[in-house]
């Protein structure tokens, strides 16, 4: 916990919710000038211990983690109930929703750039695996692939 990147709750300003599980919400944002998002934990968790673990555990994992192909983490807020891990924004979403968009085909674009965004992915989950001990995803899927403003596709969620 000591090495975790500290931000401080009242520095972030949240604008739209982009998505929720069972454990946490996830807002766009902006901090320091950036759009973020921010993934907020429902309070419910904050007195479970297993959960606090998890949390603890997933922030300091991600604040080891620089690659260009790994979303990158810039800390977290962590005062129970208040429990939240501020990242990059991802301007395009995940890889789930463009390669299902209703508005247009995955297969329009071009196969070299498809195979660009696997190539993305490999460099990622490669990076991952070179680890020392590594880092095994075991949620690898589209909806946890995440895609910049630029088409650069990131992992995320491990």
């Amino acid at each position: 916990q000591e090495r975790m990147p500290k931000i401080d709750i009242k520095d972030i300003e949240v604008k739209r919710r982009i998505g929720f599980g069972q454990f946490a919400e996830v807002y766009q944002g902006k901090w320091k000038g950036m759009e973020v998002a921010t993934k907020i934990l429902r309070p419910t968790l904050a007195g479970d211990e297993e959960a606090l673990r998890e949390f603890y555990a997933e922030t300091a994992l991600m604040s080891k983690l620089h690659h260009r192909n790994v979303l990158t983490f810039y800390g977290a807020y962590a005062k129970p109930p208040n429990l939240c891990i501020v990242t990059e924004w991802m301007a395009r979403g995940c890889l789930y929703d463009i390669i299902h968009s209703e508005s247009r085909s995955f297969l329009d674009f071009p196969l070299g750039f498809r195979m660009k965004m696997a190539h993305d992915v490999a460099l990622g989950v490669a990076y991952l695996h070179s680890l020392l001990p590594p880092v095994i995803h075991r949620d690898l899927k589209t909806p946890n692939l995440l895609v910049d403003a630029n088409w650069l596709v990131k992992v995320a969620d491990f």
